[in-house]
């Protein structure tokens, strides 16, 4: 099955989700951990730190 969008925080998700995207698809992943040119990429444990500092 194939999905049009995947969300990964972590890079093994991410490997072994890559190819469970339509053609159109898209992935979205935590870039911190990882580089993707072809995916949107979200700062997830940079972002997260930031919060848990404020709070």
């Amino acid at each position: 099955m194939k999905a049009k969008r995947i969300i990964n925080v972590d890079k093994q998700s991410c490997e072994t989700h890559m190819n469970d995207i339509t053609d159109k698809g898209i992935m979205i992943f935590n870039s911190d951990e990882q580089e993707n040119e072809s995916s949107i990429k979200i700062p997830l444990t940079s972002e997260t730190e930031k919060y848990l500092m404020k709070n």
